[in-house]
């Protein structure tokens, strides 16, 4: 049987047969549960796993293979129980194999009730506070054994008593620490007096530290942060010094990377062609680079901080449109080609390409802006020429066919929306390849671009004129009240271009011949459509009559837009 929750459980191991009732008796009488009672120590042995006790109570003169000593040792060892011998004996030797199995207990027979009752309380509560003791060592161990930094506990010449299974890690020492070695001779000869100075801080305050490094395998340095304590000696107790050490090889790597990157953005921004800036987030600028100061003609980059403070000084339109920009920039995380014009020293306006990205705070803020500026304006303007190239007729310099369709199907679709009427109007010059033949070309263009510009001259600001043919123009009139007004615009330019031209004699006056459509809903036709009727009504005015206006009946309303 084994112990009750509530009874300690004993072990009785005694070969007389009077003395082992007699033990029984008591110990029943003394509210204990005797687990068993064998007369030689084999027994005992073997059976003891089984019954797990709470302790044993051993004669230390058993007859047998196992006396009294060994039965006890191997009771201790293997069911880790605490033993109280039990003797008559008074043989010197005896006693000192005895102690050697560290009993809890050692009374000469005959034992009295409540001296044995006391001995076995007494024995049963340190081996409780013996496992409680262990327990906690064990979790201590546990705990120091995974702790990622080195543990060294030195004594006070500074020699090793103790190290972690880490500290041999960190030393990449395939073997363990010696024990009693100088604390010194793990150290980096660099950071031995470090340390010295820093164990004596210690004694005195109680803890330092300092920064330093491990001498690892093949005299390799690894950087290490030493945290020194100091217990003071206490009595005849020495004191002591706990080192706990953390690897900052990383940090250390870190630092060194951060630094080089730091140098190579300085070479960087100190070197590169385009503008480079720092400012806070409203606008006020934390540095700017050479380039950045050569760009808006300042000197150097002092020069513009001071006369320059902030980004938004820089805007062509003044600082209230920088004002509205900086909350746009700084609610984007990254912006990227954002173009702009700014102003240069001298008031000069450049055109900019603007990238630059937003740094928050810890709080997710905007804390500042960093950013780049490219100068494009030379780009822009050849961009412009292009631009205009693509959509201005070379000669003339109005629109040309493909620009001035694109702008006849934006007002029918403008017409379609508002209901504001536009007109059309198809203008085919008289006699002008007469022009041509008796004067040549040269004169022809001439010609041709004084008709743009009489054109241009009597159209407002949000018509249109394109050239769409060699002798072929068409005006788009937008916003206008009804087909007479679009007439009464149309006699207007036949009459200005009926005039004399510079390069021509009297006697070669060019007229026009001029086809209008109304653009009204709901019968708007899209744009393809409209310039074939106005075409139409073009040649209608030809074979009427040179020099006419004519508009497509079919289009005509008799009420007015």
């Amino acid at each position: 049987m084994t112990a009750s929750d509530d009874l300690p459980g004993v072990l009785i191991v005694e070969d007389g047969r009077l003395a082992a009732a007699t033990l029984r008796i008591q110990m029943e009488s003394l509210g204990y549960d005797v687990l068993g009672v064998f007369d030689n120590g084999e027994e005992a042995v073997r059976c003891a796993p089984d019954l797990r006790p709470d302790i044993a109570l051993v004669d230390i003169m058993l007859c047998g293979a196992l006396d009294g000593v060994e039965t006890a040792a191997r009771l201790a060892a293997g069911c880790n129980l605490p033993i109280i011998f039990i003797t008559s004996s008074q043989d010197v030797e005896t006693f000192q194999r005895a102690k050697r199995v560290n009993p809890f207990g050692y009374l000469a027979k005959p034992v009295a009730a409540d001296t044995l009752h006391r001995s076995i309380e007494m024995a049963i509560h340190k081996k409780k506070l013996e496992q409680r003791l262990l327990e906690s060592e064990a979790r201590y161990r546990l705990i120091v054994e995974s702790l990622n930094d080195g543990l060294a506990i030195l004594d006070a010449g500074y020699h090793i008593r103790y190290c972690n299974t880490k500290l041999v890690a960190m030393l990449q020492n395939t073997g363990a620490v010696a024990l009693h070695a100088p604390f010194t001779s793990l150290l980096h000869p660099g950071s031995v007096s470090r340390f010295l100075l820093t164990a004596q801080s210690a004694a005195t305050s109680g803890f330092a530290s300092f920064g330093g490094n491990l001498q690892a395998v093949d005299d390799v340095a690894l950087p290490v942060r030493v945290g020194v304590s100091c217990r003071k000696a206490e009595g005849n107790r020495q004191s002591e010094y706990v080192c706990v050490l953390t690897d900052v090889s990383e940090l250390v790597a870190s630092a060194a990377a951060q630094r080089e990157a730091e140098a190579k953005y300085r070479t960087i921004f100190e070197n590169a062609h385009e503008g480079i800036f720092q400012a806070r987030a409203d606008g006020r600028f934390l540095e700017v680079n050479p380039s950045m100061a050569a760009l808006f003609g300042f000197p150097d980059a002092a020069t513009m901080l001071h006369e320059v403070p902030s980004l938004c000084a820089l805007f062509a339109t003044g600082a209230e449109q920088g004002e509205h920009c900086l909350p746009f920039l700084a609610s984007q995380e990254s912006v990227h080609g954002f173009q702009l014009q700014l102003m240069t020293r001298k008031g000069d306006t450049v055109w900019v390409e603007l990238s630059c990205h937003t740094v928050l705070d810890a709080a997710g803020n905007v804390n500042r802006l960093e950013g780049m500026i490219i100068d494009v304006t030379e780009r822009r303007k050849h961009e412009l020429h292009l631009l205009r190239l693509a959509t201005k007729d070379d000669l003339t310099g109005v629109s040309n066919r493909a620009a001035f369709r694109d702008m006849l199907k934006k007002s029918v679709e403008e017409v379609k929306e508002s209901s504001i009427c536009s007109a059309l109007l198809y203008i085919d010059l008289n006699y002008f390849k007469k022009v041509n033949d008796k004067y040549g070309h040269y004169v022809g263009d001439m010609v041709l671009r004084e008709v743009a510009a009489r054109l241009s001259s009597r159209v407002r600001t949000a018509d249109v004129i394109g050239r769409v043919g060699g002798d072929e123009f068409c005006v788009l009139l937008r916003g206008v009240g009804g087909v007479e007004r679009a007439v009464s615009l149309a006699e207007d330019m036949r009459g200005v271009l009926d005039k004399p031209f510079e390069n021509l004699p009297e006697e070669h006056r060019l007229g026009m011949s001029i086809g209008v459509l109304l653009l009204q809903p709901p019968d708007v036709v899209d744009a393809g459509e409209a310039m074939r009727r106005a075409d139409s009504a073009m040649y209608h005015a030809k074979t009427t009559g040179r020099g006419v206006v004519v508009w497509e009946e079919g289009m005509l309303q008799s009420k007015a837009c």
